[in-house]
C-alpha cells in the first residue's frame, strides 16, 4: 500500500484546482454500480456494497443463490483533465535545462488552473455474501489508494501544490437479523483499516530540488500511518412487504463515533437515510427485470465538518436489467449525484463482470460551485 500512495503522489502532485482545499466527502470505496445510479444505496442492498453503506442490506442479498462471491475487483477513476494533465507533466519532467524544466512547469501550472484533478485504484481482493430466511452476512478484503490536488499561484506561505493523498487496506464484516417476518432488518458491521496519508503544501523548489528520489522523499517527511477499528449500524423497513412496488426504508450510521486511524486522520461519522422503490416485475418477455429507484441523503447531521449544504447531500438514481439470465446481464442505471447527472452500465458474461459509471463530484463547499467529472470502471469475476 506504500508503494501506491507514494506512486500516486508521485505521478499527480502537481496537478489540482485554484480552490484553496478539496471539499469532497470522505470513502472508502465507491463502487461504478453504486455511482452509476447516483451513489444511492442505503436503502437498497443485496450485494457486497451493503458493507459499505448499510450492512442490514445483507438481509437482501439473493438467498436462492448460495454464497455470492467477488473476486478480485480493481476499480480506477480519474477526473476528466487527468490524462492530458500527466502526458504534459511528463513532458516536462524530460526538459534537461533546469532553467528551461522551471519555466514550462510555471506554465503547466498556469495551463490548468481552475481545473480539478483526482485519481484513484481499489481493489476488492475478495467479497463474500450470503442470505438465509432469517440472517444475512458477509465480509470483504478492501484496498483503496485516492489523491486530491490545489494549486496555489505563487509561491507564497501556502506553497504551490496543496496534496491530499490517502490510502486505505482492511477487513470488513457484517451481519443481519430479520424481524417481524422480514420487515424489520438490523445489521451490524465491524471493520479495520490501516491508512496512510499525505497531506502537504509543496513548492515549486521543493518539487524540482527533490525529482530524482521524490518518493523517498515524501516518504521520510509527510507519510503518516496509522490503524484501527470502526463500527456501523443500520436497518431496514419493509412496511408493504409483498406488494408490487416494494417500497423499503433505510438508515445507517457509519464508522460510529468517528473511525480514528492515528496520525493517518479520521474517517467521520455519518448518519445517512435512504428510500427505495423495488418493485417485483419480471420484465416483458425475459427484458427489462428487476427495477430499482432509489434515493438518499447522507450525514443528516453534518458530523463530517466539510460544509452544511444539503444539495451535497442528495443521491437520487434508477437502475434496470435490460435482460438478465444465467450466461449474461447487461444493465443501465441513471441518476443525480449532488445535483449533476450519471450514468452507469453493468455487464455480466459468466462469471466476468464489467463496470462503467461516469459522475460528478461536488469539491466546493456546495452543490454546483466547484464541479469535478469522474469516469470510474471495474473488472472482476462474480459467482
Amino acid at each position: 500500500m506504500k508503494r501506491i500512495i507514494k506512486a500516486l503522489t508521485l505521478v499527480l502532485v502537481m496537478s489540482g484546482a485554484s480552490m484553496g482545499a478539496n471539499l469532497e466527502y470522505p470513502y472508502i470505496y465507491k463502487d461504478p454500480s453504486v455511482m452509476g445510479m447516483g451513489g444511492a444505496y442505503t436503502a437498497v442492498g443485496g450485494s457486497v456494497n451493503s458493507l459499505f453503506y448499510n450492512p442490514a442490506g445483507l438481509s437482501d442479498v439473493n438467498g436462492d443463490a448460495g454464497f455470492e462471491v467477488t473476486l478480485l475487483k480493481v476499480t480506477g477513476a480519474t477526473s476528466s483533465k487527468t490524462v492530458d494533465f500527466v502526458n504534459d507533466f511528463s513532458d516536462v519532467m524530460d526538459i534537461d535545462n533546469d532553467t528551461e524544466q522551471t519555466k514550462a512547469l510555471n506554465d503547466l501550472i498556469l495551463k490548468y488552473m481552475g481545473d480539478n484533478f483526482h485519481l484513484d485504484v481499489q481493489s476488492l481482493f475478495l467479497g463474500v455474501v450470503k442470505s438465509t430466511e432469517n440472517f444475512g452476512f458477509g465480509f470483504t478484503v478492501v484496498s483503496s489508494a485516492q489523491a486530491n490536488f490545489a494549486t496555489h499561484q505563487g509561491a507564497g506561505t501556502d506553497g504551490l501544490v496543496e496534496v491530499d493523498a490517502k490510502a486505505y487496506g482492511g477487513v470488513i464484516g457484517g451481519f443481519s437479523k430479520n424481524f417481524i417476518d422480514g420487515k424489520l432488518k438490523a445489521g451490524i458491521g465491524v471493520k479495520y483499516l490501516f491508512a496512510e496519508s499525505v497531506e502537504h503544501n509543496f513548492s515549486t523548489t521543493e518539487i524540482l530540488d527533490n525529482t530524482d528520489n521524490f518518493t523517498d522523499y515524501v516518504n521520510d517527511n509527510y507519510v503518516n500511518s496509522g490503524s484501527g477499528v470502526g463500527f456501523d449500524i443500520g436497518f431496514e423497513y419493509v412496511p408493504l412487504e409483498g406488494s408490487f412496488w416494494n417500497p423499503q426504508f433505510g438508515i445507517s450510521v457509519l464508522n460510529v463515533g468517528d473511525l480514528k486511524l492515528g496520525d493517518a486522520g479520521t474517517i467521520p461519522m455519518s448518519v445517512n437515510f435512504g428510500v427505495a422503490l423495488k418493485p417485483e416485475f419480471e420484465g416483458i418477455k425475459g427484458f427489462f427485470k428487476y427495477p430499482v429507484v432509489a434515493l438518499d441523503i447522507v450525514d443528516v447531521t453534518k458530523n463530517n465538518g466539510v460544509d452544511d449544504d444539503w444539495g451535497k447531500r442528495i443521491r437520487a438514481g434508477a437502475k434496470i436489467n435490460i435482460w438478465d439470465n444465467r450466461f449474461t446481464t447487461f444493465a443501465v442505471a441513471t441518476g443525480l449525484y449532488q445535483g449533476y447527472p450519471t450514468f452507469g452500465v453493468d455487464f455480466r458474461l459468466g462469471v466476468f463482470a464489467l463496470q462503467f459509471a461516469s459522475y460528478t463530484e461536488e469539491v466546493g463547499a456546495y452543490a454546483g460551485q466547484d464541479e469535478d467529472r469522474r469516469y470510474t470502471g471495474s473488472v472482476s469475476v462474480e459467482w
